[in-house]
């Protein structure tokens, strides 16, 4: 290029791309793409596909429908001194490639039913050996009916994606479509299966890394950890997510990482340091080709209501035009169901309790869980903040229940401190015990005086150290939290050397004085 000898350096760009599209470099390919005279490109279909891919992949459809054209009419018509390629065979595929990027294009406009479309009219084009074709135009419908809040076939289009890209040896795109992948069970709340998905992606990029997107499994395994309070665990991934940094993750990470932390820095109740990484989060959020589910402003509203900032909260919903009889879906659910913690809040549950009906009625229809238990357990408070009791505790027993086999937990604590009570009452009255119990464990948040401790408590010990409080004997205990007993005894011995006892009464009395 600098020898302005742009048919050779059009050549060896051509040749490099499949490789610059594996590994996503997709920065590198954008600068050598547009550093080429459009000339050059006008008889090189391959490279005018590749500057599709490298401005799509950023957002940016900016003349994108006119380059789509020129490829169309490049395959129909070709000039009288031919087309000048490289790989022939990828030409052949440049049909279903066209179609795919028709799809891609959609889906970032907002045209579902077109996405839907052009997607499968690029999976009929792709040949049976063209994993690549196929596996996205199954990843682009996925992201159609994710969008549109149907999980289980997003969810389903996504598999397929993934198998394809193994055959296809396209590993960081594995990656990319794990994350959603993974994305999508948290919400049909199969934190098992998340975990898996998230796991597995870890180790594709141990055998084959380095590789964009390693960051992005970590993070994705915090969010998995956090949904089950486990929060050393979260700690962990954040520090291994840390590690690799910004470049190992995909366009997402920068913003969700900063999420995760602010999450866990409010349960600690340090709200100040958790709004602080969301304002700077808001200013990174870039879903890429995900839908916007959970946007930033969002989970700020949620810090904000949990430290007491209604009106900060309230100007959120204003500027959202949220309102109580709005009609609910998908793209909206996370807002709502943030808007109906505000009402709450603000004393207005009965406006709370229609809205809420309406979140967790659409939630199950579209089996989304996570949604779901969170909708129940504020219906729940709603009704409780009414004086209905009875109905109350039939709400959270469901929310409860269903919490249960994912071992769903901040889906329930995360509706806030009047749930204390109604846990309390779900246990005299044998509704859920056994799970309202073990939620009471975890309500209270370590404080302040944590901090005194030499060798502070961990998460688990400080879960060990609330039961310590109850009439469990040490095996019950090792039931409620789902641990071996000789966990549980370790736990329990690390806490009697930290605090400075020999007997559990005296950790009890110990942990009051230190607030603990």
């Amino acid at each position: 290029m600098a020898a302005e000898d742009f048919e050779r350096a059009a050549d060896l760009v051509e040749i490099g791309l499949p490789a610059l599209r594996l590994s996503r470099q997709d920065a590198t390919q954008r600068v050598w793409l547009d550093a080429l005279p459009r000339s050059v490109l006008a008889n090189r279909p391959m490279l005018l596909h590749g500057m599709v891919g490298a401005h799509l992949v950023v957002g940016d459809t900016q003349g994108v429908d006119a380059l789509l054209d020129e490829i169309d009419r490049l395959l129909e018509h070709p000039p009288a001194g031919g087309l000048v390629v490289h790989d022939r065979t990828e030409l052949g595929r440049l049909p279903a490639r066209n179609a795919m990027h028709r799809a891609g294009l959609a889906l970032l406009r907002g045209d579902i039913d077109g996405t839907i479309r052009h997607g499968e009219r690029a999976g009929a084009l792709a040949e049976p050996d063209d994993h690549m074709g196929r596996g996205a135009a199954a990843a682009l419908i996925g992201l159609a009916r994710w969008t549109v809040g149907d999980l289980d076939a997003a969810r389903l289009q996504y598999e397929t994606a993934r198998a394809a890209f193994v055959n296809a040896e396209m590993w960081a795109d594995i990656l990319g479509v794990s994350l959603g992948l993974a994305d999508m069970q948290l919400a049909l709340g199969r934190l098992g299966d998340a975990e898996r998905t998230l796991t597995s992606g870890l180790e594709v990029a141990a055998t084959h890394g380095p590789l964009r997107g390693t960051a992005d499994m970590h993070i994705g395994l915090a969010e998995v950890h956090l949904e089950r309070n486990e929060l050393d665990a979260v700690t962990e991934h954040l520090a291994a997510s840390h590690s690799l940094g910004d470049a190992m993750g995909l366009g997402q990470h920068a913003y969700r990482w900063r999420v995760v932390d602010a999450r866990l820095r409010s349960i600690a109740g340090d709200h100040a340091a958790a709004l602080d990484l969301l304002r700077e989060a808001e200013q990174r959020e870039d879903t890429d080709f995900f839908p916007k589910v959970r946007p930033v402003a969002a989970t700020i509203a949620r810090i904000r209501i949990t430290s007491g900032d209604l009106a900060g909260a309230a100007r959120w919903a204003e500027a959202r035009g949220l309102d109580p009889g709005d009609d609910v879906d998908y793209l909206r659910e996370y807002e709502h169901l943030t808007f109906a913690r505000l009402l709450l809040a603000t004393g207005r549950a009965d406006e709370a309790i229609p809205l809420l009906e309406r979140l967790a009625a659409a939630a199950e229809t579209g089996h989304r869980t996570g949604s779901a238990i969170e909708a129940h357990a504020l219906v729940a408070l709603a009704h409780h903040a009414l004086g209905d009791t009875t109905t109350a505790l039939s709400r959270l027993e469901t929310a409860l229940r269903q919490a249960r086999a994912e071992r769903f937990v901040r889906a329930i604590l995360d509706s806030g401190p009047a749930l204390v009570p109604l846990l309390e009452s779900a246990v005299r009255h044998d509704r859920a015990a056994r799970e309202a119990t073990a939620l009471l464990a975890s309500a209270r948040t370590p404080s302040a005086p944590v901090n005194a401790l030499v060798d502070p408590l961990t998460a688990k010990e400080l879960d060990v150290l609330r039961l310590l409080r109850t009439e469990l004997t040490g095996p019950e205990i090792a039931a409620e939290l789902i641990v071996s007993i000789n966990t549980v005894r370790t736990h329990t011995k690390n806490i009697f050397t930290k605090l400075g006892v020999t007997n559990r009464r005296s950790a009890v009395r110990r942990a009051d004085e230190l607030g603990l």
